[in-house]
């Protein structure tokens, strides 16, 4: 039982990274995805969450037009996103992954 507790701290103790499988937006040189900030790791060679975020925000199941939008081409259509969340340029609904 000790061992795994070990083993899940370790794994909570690993910074959060960028999952290039889902949809993200490039901002100000940052990378956002699921409502986190991501910044590139030298040391990690890779994306990593910034630390001291709050939690994601609660994913908004519609886009707002009055904010910033970016469209893209993911998995071979196109798709808007807003704040690190895909959304369906036809519908404005969320796409869930």
């Amino acid at each position: 039982m000790i061992e795994g507790i070990r083993q899940a701290e370790e794994k909570l103790a690993q910074p959060r990274v960028l999952d290039q499988t889902k949809p993200y937006e490039c901002w100000d040189g940052a990378l956002l995805q699921e409502g986190l900030w991501f910044k590139w790791d030298d040391h990690l060679r890779d994306y990593v969450a910034l630390p001291d975020q709050t939690p994601p925000p609660h994913p908004p199941d519609r886009l707002d037009p009055r904010e910033r939008r970016t469209e893209l081409l993911w998995k071979g259509r196109t798709i808007y996103v807003q704040h690190g969340w895909p959304f369906d340029p036809a519908t404005w609904k969320r796409i869930k992954a």
